[in-house]
């Protein structure tokens, strides 16, 4: 009987949410739609934007549902609000239909999507007893049971899958994804929203409050307060192993302080994750009462504050010398948080924690809403900086640019890092005087020097290609084999028969650094050889910007009176460097046998 009621309870716990989100849940069936079909079908980029679509006013619903149920009755508002939701998907539809799928976009959306999850741990707190710290703790416990539950319902779908496919009949291959599709865009999502509890709404708050015996104080308490194993987790596992890496940290950041820590680009992403890491630990302990947690909400915002200072400090020097980017934006804008969040953290109650909710939305809507956020801006000075350099070379005279050979190294680094940044972002195409270089992209005729090729000749790349257009005439030989030879490593004997008798070409190392292209008879007998160094030197100086080099020009050939070998080289590969070289080939070898 116990065991109905359960199940009862479990339907009844399903059937209630999908009413409590309503365009939520059919957003989401229209996205499993959508993943159905580009399955089924070649891929379109407009089913991603499709599908982004959907997800994005799912999770905007979600948020208007909280901000509905705390602060409105009018059943009205509620349709209002789905309204909004298929207006603002609509207009984010219409902005990305015909545009480039581009990183910009996608850091923007990213974005949107962020300040939707912020807004989701914030609401139930604002002008409520119920904290920041407890939807956050419920909206944790929350993804990961979801995540633990669907993973394990997954693996069990593959595997009956792979037996009926085994022992009764073939599966299409695409049921796997199309189980991954309904379990993970339709069923994880809702199964989530199952364990995000119902907050009191403001106006009965005051009710809330007197009663000791209410709907809340069970369900609700379960849903926002850690699990015992969740409390042990955090307080005897994370925040130790957190506090030991902090240590390490703070070493690293006293030892390198007058040196490689102000040039260390690993520490950048580093010491974001580290600020994450302290500011997510934080919250979760705040729902925590023994002396780990305690010790750790009184210690960390402090120590949190210089750690960020010195990181947001040497990204910001940075930008002197490579200029704006988006990525170091992002890095500059969470230090300044973070920056923030440990002075809050330190002076305010726990209980007010969910002050940083706000600035966090503010400080992300910035990062998107021109003119100054991460991609108008970094896009100004990367453009500003690459003008400068070439107006100091009298390079660029009314949209018009000329070549320079004779930059100096750091002017060549500055062009290079510039528009290696506007290539990536696809800046080039709107920037008049780069028009020619965005239709060729070819670097060395538009800006007169090498763009691969190292400022302090310390490094040199050579990179040469066949027309593989052209025909390989293989008329009057016995065999064709086809090798990729790296430096320094030996190709097993590939064997071949030839009227009866067994021959193998093989390449060996020898003693001073060279590699033999060696042919030989059944006996070991060597009918020929051809020293591999020998195919590069014929490159030696000569340019390789050219775009194809025609089969007569790949072609190496080595004969005597036992045996010829001919090798068409497809593509040569040569990296120079001051204590070494790195050569590499795909040959297509020929042999004739006399």
């Amino acid at each position: 009987m116990n065991k109905k009621i359960k199940l009862r309870e479990k339907w009844q716990g399903l059937t209630d949410t999908v009413m409590r989100f309503p365009l939520t849940v059919i957003l989401l069936i229209a996205s499993i739609v959508t993943n159905f079909i580009a399955i089924e079908s070649d891929y379109d980029i407009t089913y991603t934007r499709l599908l982004i679509t959907f997800l994005l006013g799912a999770a905007l619903f979600v948020v208007l549902q909280l901000l509905y149920e705390r602060f409105f009755d009018n059943p009205v508002l509620r349709i209002i609000f789905m309204f909004v939701t298929i207006i603002f998907s609509s207009i984010y539809f219409m902005l990305i239909r015909n545009s480039e799928w581009e990183i910009e976009v996608t850091i923007r959306t990213i974005v949107l999507l962020f300040i939707l999850v912020i807004a989701f741990l914030w609401i139930p707190s604002i002008g409520s007893k119920t904290s920041i710290n407890e939807s956050f703790m419920a909206a944790f416990k929350g993804f990961f049971t979801a995540l633990f539950f669907d993973g394990v319902l997954f693996l069990g779908v593959v595997i009956i899958i792979s037996a009926t496919d085994l022992l009764i009949f073939d599966i299409y291959e695409t049921a796997y994804i199309h189980s991954a599709n309904i379990i993970f865009v339709l069923l994880a999502p809702i199964y989530f929203l199952t364990m995000v509890p119902n907050y009191p709404r403001k106006s009965d708050i005051a009710i809330v409050e007197e009663s000791q015996d209410n709907k809340y104080d069970g369900e609700f308490l379960r849903l926002t307060t850690p699990a015992k194993f969740l409390e042990t987790l955090i307080s005897y596992v994370i925040i130790p192993i957190t506090a030991v890496f902090t240590v390490i940290l703070i070493l690293y950041i006293i030892i390198n302080i007058a040196g490689e820590f102000w040039s260390d680009n690993l520490m950048e992403p580093l010491l974001v994750s580290y600020s994450i890491t302290v500011i997510v630990v934080y919250i979760l302990a705040s729902t925590i009462k023994n002396p780990f947690a305690k010790y750790f909400r009184m210690i960390f915002p402090k120590v949190l504050i210089p750690v960020v200072l010195f990181q947001t400090l040497s990204s910001i020097l940075k930008i002197a010398d490579v200029g704006i980017t988006y990525g170091r934006y992002y890095v500059i804008l969470f230090g300044v948080f973070a920056t923030m969040a440990g002075v809050l953290f330190s002076f305010l109650p726990i209980r007010k924690n969910g002050i940083i909710a706000p600035i966090l939305i503010i400080l992300a809507v910035i990062s998107i809403v021109p003119p100054v956020d991460a991609f108008t801006l970094s896009r100004a000075t990367q453009i500003s900086r690459l003008e400068k350099v070439l107006t100091s070379n009298n390079m660029l005279s009314e949209d018009t640019l000329t070549p320079n050979v004779n930059l100096s190294e750091e002017d060549q680094s500055d062009i290079v890092s510039s528009l290696d940044y506007l290539d990536r972002m696809n800046y080039t195409k709107d920037i008049e005087y780069l028009h020619s270089y965005y239709i060729s992209f070819d670097f060395e005729k538009t800006f007169g020097f090498d763009r691969y090729k190292s400022v302090d000749n310390e490094y040199q790349s050579y990179y040469y290609g066949r027309n593989t257009n052209e025909p390989v005439p293989i008329a009057g030989n016995d065999y064709m084999i086809q090798l990729n030879v790296h430096n320094m490593t030996e190709v097993g004997d590939n064997q071949f028969e030839v009227d009866g008798s067994l021959y193998s070409l093989s390449v060996d190392n020898t003693d001073n650094d060279n590699q033999i292209i060696r042919l030989e008879d059944a006996q070991g007998l060597e009918l020929l050889r051809y020293e591999y160094n020998d195919l590069f030197t014929k490159f030696t100086g000569v340019d390789s910007g050219k775009e194809f080099m025609s089969t007569e020009e790949m072609t190496f050939r080595q004969e005597n009176d036992k045996a010829a070998i001919t090798m068409i080289a497809n593509n040569i590969s040569i990296n120079e460097w001051s204590d070494g070289k790195d050569k590499s080939t795909e040959l297509i070898i020929l042999i004739d046998i006399r």
